[in-house]
């Protein structure tokens, strides 16, 4: 389908507010971060009066005050626990303590623990149809001008026409069910060609070198402001009409108030104000992920045209490169200065402090942004001949070993042996990481595995009758127990919780369901209760004072994601438009489902309170007041 121009709001349709409604609807799905399902389904009763409205307020020129009317609330998420040993701790050696409780008490004794947060966006619906309608209709753009090492969050599109140039796009797919690329295919692209690269370089016989970095906390550090400025603009090469360009600034300027807004927040928290300058762009919003995606197009071309890789490819803020070595490099200093003295946007190694690496944009439109490379984050690898060969062999191995079962048809009696799950049982804490490309067999393989395992049982419960895996659903329950929902992983897969509980409504284990939340809810508090005294992190910057907020803020958003999940699940019939007779009583209507949902939660935020008692009873003892 071809998008006709538009040149005012007169000319936006009803139809484009629909198909909006759609790709907002689709991406909000594959967004579990955010509790949106049942604002969607009240919204959805009556769609057309909504959309009718919207239009309306849009077509009379009121998009700029519709987009600060729809910025929504914060929500805090766990984003992962930092460990680190303790100074003139005795060294762990090769302990290692099965029990939970007990590798989490000697966790504790021996390392500094903080816990990490993000402040995230939670919009009303409006505002994601507003997001997913200037992607439909200006920010297709702004993706099509990045180049094919950009595999992260990209747009749908067709295939390029016949005969089309060489680095060609096709056009925006409108129609498509939602408006990304799923997730895992890029994602395995990305790294696989770099791998490639890499073997292909070493068997020829020539010595490369092999670079991962990352940017810390991107989202975080995003001065939104950049978005519809006209250098920005220029120096991507994105074209705007006069009523795109309108749309863009009306939508700039209500990033930038939401932005405002979290670095108040954050200041509240005890963040530094010198170090905490913008709120960042908000995770969950569809626009987000096109303009942070975009904003680093010049960093892209920079480091091809002027390093001129063997391999180059970039997933969102995650950068890996494969270079001929020189042989001359020896150090992170000597990389960094090859680096500075071919590219403009790399600092010279005089200019590192703290071992920061600030990056800056050609363009002169960056503004309060912040690119921070962490120098101790960054890898690289100087590989040649076999040695070399035999590390990327060890490296593909590890990660084959996972991702390969993503493929392969599940066997309910085999969950607890597949490489998955042994990545998770034999894993120790994050401390324990070992120095691989990609950290191979650290917590990004971790979080993988337990994605596996999670789609393993997903695809059995897609196929399989109830009955018939009852004992592996058990045991599959009882996995999580004992290795993803306890005090010292919890944070690292949280966000991971609403599939879990999804599984367990789309089947019906209610008992099982509620034991999960609780188990959440007290794996949590066990985790606040040391750490209370610490230091936390909100957004990658350090939060120094009272964080009972961020504790609060983190439950109410897990018990929040606990009713979306059960809501997302439930299955409903075809023939009789209502919800299948096992699911729940008395909940043959949306809103009697609602009642059911909360009242599951309530037994468990009333069995979290118990939980939290106990858990400050057990912190007291503990310290010995």
């Amino acid at each position: 389908m071809k998008q006709e121009a538009i040149g005012t709001w007169q000319h936006v349709t009803l139809a484009d507010l629909f198909f909006a409604f759609r790709k907002a609807k689709a991406d909000c799905f594959f967004e579990r971060s955010i509790c949106i399902a049942s604002q969607f389904a009240e919204y959805e009763q009556d769609l057309a009066s909504r959309l009718t409205a919207l239009l309306a307020s849009l077509q009379a020129g009121q998009v700029a005050e519709v987009l600060i009317q729809n910025l929504g609330i914060t929500r805090v998420v766990a984003k992962k626990l930092v460990t680190a040993p303790m100074k003139g701790a005795a060294p762990d050696g090769h302990g290692f303590f099965s029990d939970p409780a007990r590798a989490f008490d000697r966790l504790c004794a021996s390392h500094e623990l903080t816990p990490e947060f993000r402040l995230i966006g939670d919009f009303p619906v409006d505002m994601h149809v507003l997001s997913a309608l200037w992607i439909n209709l200006v920010g297709h753009r702004f993706d099509a001008v990045l180049p094919k090492s950009a595999y992260g969050s990209r747009l749908r599109r067709y295939r390029p026409e016949p005969g089309a140039p060489k680095g060609s796009v096709g056009d925006y797919h409108l129609e498509a069910v939602g408006s990304f690329q799923p997730y895992f295919g890029p994602y395995k692209e990305w790294r696989s060609r770099g791998l490639k690269a890499l073997r292909t370089e070493l068997e020829a016989g020539n010595a490369v070198v092999a670079i991962s970095m990352d940017l810390n906390s991107y989202y975080h550090r995003i001065d939104p402001a950049f978005i519809a400025d006209s250098r920005f603009l220029a120096e991507s090469g994105i074209e705007l009409s006069e009523w795109e360009l309108d749309f863009t600034k009306a939508f700039t300027a209500g990033l930038v108030e939401w932005s405002k807004r979290i670095a108040a927040q954050m200041h509240a928290l005890g963040c530094s104000k010198r170090e905490v300058t913008v709120g960042g762009l908000p995770i969950g919003l569809s626009i987000s992920r096109v303009v942070a995606n975009t904003l680093l197009v010049g960093l892209d071309r920079d480091i091809e045209h002027g390093l001129t890789p063997v391999y180059y490819g970039r997933y969102v803020d995650d950068l890996f490169l494969v270079l001929r070595d020189p042989g001359n490099l020896v150090s992170a200093e000597d990389l960094l200065a090859y680096f500075a003295a071919r590219t403009r946007c790399f600092p010279a190694p005089s200019a590192v402090k703290n071992g920061q690496i600030l990056l800056n944009l050609p363009g002169g439109f960056q503004g309060k942004t912040k690119l921070l490379l962490q120098q101790s984050k960054q890898k690289a690898f100087f590989l040649q001949g076999h040695g070399g060969i035999d590390l990327l062999s060890n490296i593909e191995s590890q990660i084959r070993s996972v991702s390969s079962e993503r493929r392969l048809m599940p066997s309910p009696d085999r969950l607890e042996s597949m490489a998955s799950a042994k990545v998770l049982t034999a894993a120790g804490h994050a401390a324990e990481e070992a120095d691989t490309l990609r950290r191979a067999d650290g917590l990004s393989v971790r979080r993988l595995g337990w994605s596996v395992q999670l789609r393993a049982v997903e695809t059995l419960a897609r196929d399989l009758r109830e009955d018939d895996w009852q004992q592996e659903r058990k045991q599959f329950y009882a996995f999580a127990h004992s290795h993803i929902l306890r005090p010292d992983k919890i944070l690292d897969h949280l966000d991971y919780l609403p599939r879990l509980l999804s599984l367990a409504a789309a089947l019906m284990d209610w008992p099982d369901a509620r034991r999960l939340i609780e188990s959440t809810m007290s794996a949590l508090n066990a985790l606040q209760a040391r750490t209370e005294s610490r230091t936390v992190k909100v957004n990658g910057i350090k939060a120094n004072k009272v964080t009972e907020s961020l504790w609060n803020g983190l439950r109410q958003t897990t018990l929040d994601l606990a009713r979306d999940a059960v809501l997302r699940a439930l299955r409903w019939s075809h023939s009789k438009g209502e919800m299948r007779p096992r699911v729940c009583k008395n909940a043959r209507t949306y809103g009697g489902l609602k009642e059911q949902v909360q009242q599951l939660v309530k037994k468990s935020e009333r069995a979290n309170s118990e939980i939290e008692r106990d858990a400050a009873s057990e912190a007291s003892r503990s310290f010995g007041v």
